[in-house]
């Protein structure tokens, strides 16, 4: 464990002390590690929106393309039939 870590958590409970919910926290089934799995699967969570996201966004812009393409390629078309 890194000296910046045992740093975070020394100051959590401390933190924890101050307010008072210490025996709480540590009571909990994961105890301090809840909040680190919490974190997690908060930024978890947020990674899947975040792909769901760029996946729909990538999926209308080349849906966007293709009907601009479609569009173009009958307009040449219609161009090269009247000429």
């Amino acid at each position: 464990m890194t000296n910046a870590r045992i740093e975070k958590k020394l100051k959590t409970l401390k933190a924890a002390r101050a307010a008072q919910i210490h025996d709480f926290i540590r009571d909990l089934p994961d105890g301090y590690e809840t909040a680190d799995t919490a974190a997690e699967a908060s930024r978890d969570a947020f990674d899947a929106a975040i792909d769901a996201y760029l996946a729909a966004a990538a999926a209308a812009r080349d849906a966007a393309w293709d009907a601009y393409c479609a569009k173009l390629n009958k307009t040449q078309e219609e161009n090269s039939n009247d000429g």
